[in-house]
């Protein structure tokens, strides 16, 4: 969405961020990515520059909201201001009346996610693409969601259960970051609650968190692609042919 100095949009701005930055990733990827529509048509076509015929379609969704808060007349997302100022006790702006804690609605925000996915595939249906030499019928239509910070746990959806009704839409993508990390800390906490459910009846177990530090070692800050691939779908994305390394 462009922007109107009359009417700012600061969602539409963010998503207009969101856009670019996932076209830029794609594009350190190794990655041509040749924009097809930004007004209501999918966004991009992304393909290897060895073999142009190898890509797939891309639409990008920003879910930047995780509600409306009809006390203080804002989004519940970083990028509406009179959100930020109306839970920051540092901002000076009159907000009526300050918000110090929300009721996060998973259910929402799971409903938000289908509808965005619903958007992209009416935009997928309608869309003609023979201007550009494209059958959309034989390409893999990948749906990219980016998350504002206050919309929501989007490791707690199941993307693989809403693909399911969606066969058009091949793959549901979004940047994850520190991949390697995560998992070492996934497997501190199994380690952990291993502890205590053993040692009880192993009493000289030994504390596995004595160990913790030692593994972080090496790893470095990442951001990679994780990809939901539909199985129900009849055209496959293949991550593989697209990315050297990127998170299931």
């Amino acid at each position: 969405m462009a922007k109107n100095d009359k009417n700012p949009d600061p969602l539409g701005d963010l998503g207009n961020m969101w856009h670019n930055k996932i076209c830029g990733r794609l594009k350190r990827e190794g990655l041509g990515c040749r924009v097809l529509d930004k007004n209501g048509g999918i966004d991009c076509y992304v393909y290897n520059k060895n073999d142009e015929k190898q890509g797939f379609l891309c639409e990008i969704k920003s879910i930047i909201t995780g509600g409306f808060d009809k006390d203080i007349a804002a989004h519940i997302s970083g990028g509406d201001k009179k959100f930020l100022n109306a839970i920051s006790v540092d901002s000076d702006d009159a907000v009526g009346f300050r918000k110090y804690e929300y009721d996060y609605d998973h259910d929402g925000f799971v409903n938000e996610i289908k509808n965005k996915l619903q958007e992209a595939l009416t935009q997928y249906n309608q869309v003609d693409l023979t201007s550009f030499n494209i059958n959309k019928n034989r390409k893999p239509f990948v749906v990219v969601l980016c998350f504002d910070f206050f919309a929501g746990f989007p490791d707690q959806v199941d993307f693989l259960g809403i693909l399911e009704k969606l066969p058009s839409i091949s793959a549901i993508m979004m940047l994850e970051k520190n991949n390697q990390r995560e998992q070492i800390k996934k497997r501190h906490l199994e380690e952990l609650n291993r502890y205590y459910r053993d040692r009880h009846r192993m009493p000289n177990l030994e504390d596995p968190s004595r160990k913790w530090g030692l593994d972080y070692e090496g790893t470095q800050d990442t951001v990679d692609f994780k990809v939901y691939i539909n199985l129900k779908t009849s055209v496959v994305f293949k991550p593989s042919r697209y990315f050297k390394k990127y998170v299931q």
